[in-house]
């Protein structure tokens, strides 16, 4: 998996990683059987860290530590996945190859493209 960023200082724009339809996609199997199996769960621990990057989330603080329901842990993955796709320049590799010279970062507006 690689991903598109913008290279020019301080800049910080970043889309999700390019897709494959054999490869990547912000749907495949293995993330949504960890959806499924999130759905069912009442309560789910969020280290602390989590916690503090993702302040979106809905949880609640119990028994020294942070929790969520698993309902609202797949909605809100759902929105971060659903905010990835809408944010994404190009899907693919070589979508990114063929309009690389026409693509400004929508942050900066430049075009110091770098992909990881």
């Amino acid at each position: 998996m690689a991903y598109l960023h913008c290279h020019t200082k301080n800049c910080g724009w970043s889309q999700d990683d390019f897709w494959d339809i054999n490869g990547y996609t912000p749907f495949r199997q293995d993330l949504m059987n960890d959806l499924k199996k999130y759905l069912f769960q009442d309560k789910i621990y969020l280290d602390e860290y989590f916690f503090k990057e993702n302040p979106t989330l809905n949880y609640y603080h119990d028994d020294g530590g942070f929790y969520c329901k698993g309902k609202e842990l797949v909605i809100w993955k759902l929105k971060q996945k659903t905010r990835s796709i809408e944010n994404m320049l190009v899907s693919t590799y070589d979508e990114f190859i063929e309009k690389k010279d026409e693509l400004v970062c929508p942050k900066c507006g430049q075009q110091n493209w770098d992909v990881d």
